[in-house]
C-alpha cells in the first residue's frame, strides 16, 4: 500500500525516514539487536536512547537523525503526539484489505501495535452505535 506509506504514520516527518527507522531490519532492529548484545556481553542491558545513540554514532548519522529516532521511540510522549489521524483513518478505512496485505497492521496475533487495534476496536463500536 504505496498510499499508506504516502501519508507518513507521524506528522511532520519524511515517510521514508519513518521506512529507514521502522522497517524490517531498519535501525529500530538493529538498535533491540545492540541491546541484546549488549546484555549478552556485560549481563545489563543499556537503555533505549542510549542504544539508539550507541548505533547512530556507529554508524555515522547525524543529529538530525538521532534527535527524530528519539523522538519517535516506541511508547515516548514525542512518538504518540506526533502520530498521524490520517494514517490511523487510513487504516481503519481500509483494514479488511489490510488484513491481507499488512496483517501486522491490523491483526493483533500477527503482532498489530496495540494502539491501533484500540483505534480500530474505538471505532468499529462509534460506527456500530455501541
Amino acid at each position: 500500500m504505496a498510499l499508506l506509506q504516502a501519508i507518513g504514520q507521524y506528522r511532520n516527518v519524511d515517510p521514508q525516514l519513518e521506512d529507514e527507522l521502522q522497517g524490517r531490519g531498519g535501525f529500530y532492529d538493529r538498535v533491540e539487536a545492540y541491546r541484546k548484545n549488549f546484555l549478552d556481553r556485560t549481563g545489563a542491558k543499556p537503555t533505549t536512547p542510549m542504544a539508539i545513540l550507541s548505533v547512530a554514532r556507529e554508524e555515522g548519522k547525524d543529529n538530525d537523525f538521532i534527535q527524530t529516532a528519539l523522538r519517535l521511540r516506541s511508547g515516548s510522549k514525542t512518538e504518540v503526539a506526533l502520530r498521524n489521524p490520517e494514517w490511523l483513518k487510513f487504516i481503519f478505512d481500509n483494514r479488511e484489505e489490510l488484513r491481507a496485505t499488512r496483517p501486522d497492521l491490523v491483526d493483533p496475533e500477527q503482532g498489530a501495535p496495540d494502539y491501533i487495534i484500540r483505534y480500530i476496536n474505538a471505532r468499529e463500536r462509534a460506527v456500530s452505535g455501541e
